[in-house]
């Protein structure tokens, strides 16, 4: 993008210190019955910020990330249709504050960017997500510079990953995913960096897989799984609401960034990295890293091939279609290509050529962007159906 100013979304991850006791959860489905998850015990958020003529990615300090998860004390309230109903497939119940109220553009702009996504994704599952738009974040004052946060409501879970395989067999959608999911290998899965059955991935995902209730309890669930999925974002940045018309060039496409921050709390999001900012820490890929490579895997190779979670080099997503290239830096943006590894890869060869998908971790103002093909093949790989199928 040269000199074109960028904003970075981005989601908040867990700190995933894994204990082999973890939490319990005594509603576990299916599945997962013998298995636990729960949240990581401390949560590190990331945050948008100015730099320059640039909005980046960085990782905030733990006073930013308490600040950035206080939101207990401020009212919230359902905001989305009464006639949602999850039998029809994905919920988004959108909790909203006070303070959004006050600005109805951008509270019309989280329900359609929700809408969007349930009207893609057929999975009988349904989540809440907490929203806030204005001068403070769920009460607490953006720290300087800063454009908002995303928290996914990570779990992890020892002992994870064949329930989760499991999953993905049990609601494959068809034939071709059957027999791609049959090449995973049981008990364990092989990474650049060591063997594991430890899995994490945010709370959304592990509904679809089957794991967890598929109806989201946030009272019930608070004491396993902390609050639940929450994105706010600073009144203080110029925003276009309405994409029906284009996107201003001196502001940022509003339903864009909303619609890739949900994204993320359903599941676009990595465990690349960890291990090189926290010594000594486990292999932890999330459900989106089982299908995370080197260039060139193939359907034969696909059970054997180690799935990568150290940044840098090529890394892609791969599915049975042509390989996606991802992004491929730390969780605080460091190493390999500068971007987190939540994300689609940033290819830029001329202002015309469109990204790979709504899921890229910049965007510039006046750019509109888009859910593509690419990402519905990235979530129906991770474990949720299509209404397209």
């Amino acid at each position: 993008m040269g000199s074109l100013r960028r904003i970075c979304v981005i989601a908040i991850l867990a700190v995933l210190l894994v204990t082999t006791a973890g939490g319990v959860l005594g509603n576990l489905n299916t599945v997962a019955q013998a298995q636990s998850l729960s949240a990581a015990p401390e949560r590190v958020s990331f945050v948008t910020e100015v730099a320059g003529s640039q909005i980046i990615c960085r990782k905030a300090t733990r006073e930013e990330s308490l600040a950035l998860t206080k939101r207990d004390v401020v009212e919230r309230r359902v905001i989305s249709p009464a006639s949602h109903s999850s039998s029809n497939g994905l919920t988004i119940i959108l909790r909203a504050t006070p303070q959004l109220d006050s600005f109805p553009q951008a509270k019309a702009a989280f329900l359609a960017a929700a809408a969007r996504w349930e009207s893609l994704i057929s999975t009988p599952i349904t989540i809440v997500i907490d929203v806030d738009f204005g001068p403070t974040l769920f009460g607490q004052p953006f720290p300087p510079l800063v454009l908002g946060s995303t928290d996914t409501q990570s779990l992890i879970g020892a002992g994870i990953y064949d329930p989760v395989r499991e999953g993905l067999v049990f609601g494959a959608s068809n034939s071709r995913e059957r027999v791609l999911y049959s090449h995973f290998p049981t008990g364990s899965i092989a990474t650049d960096i060591g063997q594991t059955d430890i899995m994490f991935s945010p709370s959304a995902d592990f509904r679809a897989l089957g794991l967890i209730d598929p109806v989201a309890d946030p009272q019930g669930e608070l004491p396993f799984f902390g609050p639940p999925p929450s994105i706010g974002f600073n009144s203080g940045f110029p925003m276009d609401f309405d994409p029906s018309d284009g996107i201003d060039q001196d502001k940022l496409d509003f339903d864009g960034i909303a619609t890739h921050e949900i994204g993320h709390a359903l599941g676009f999001s990595s465990g690349v990295g960890f291990s090189e900012l926290i010594p000594g820490f486990p292999p932890v890929p999330s459900v989106l890293d089982l299908f995370r490579f080197r260039p060139h895997v193939n359907l034969p190779t696909f059970g054997s091939e180690e799935r990568v979670l150290s940044s840098g080099g090529e890394q892609v997503f791969f599915g049975l279609s042509p390989e996606l290239e991802f992004s491929t830096g730390r969780p605080d943006g460091t190493g390999g290509d500068g971007f987190q590894a939540s994300h689609w890869k940033l290819i830029v060869v001329n202002q015309n050529q469109p990204p790979i998908g709504v899921m890229v971790p910049a965007f510039g103002f006046g750019e509109r962007h888009v859910i593509t093909n690419n990402d519905l093949r990235a979530f129906n790989a991770i474990g949720y159906s299509l209404s397209s199928e």
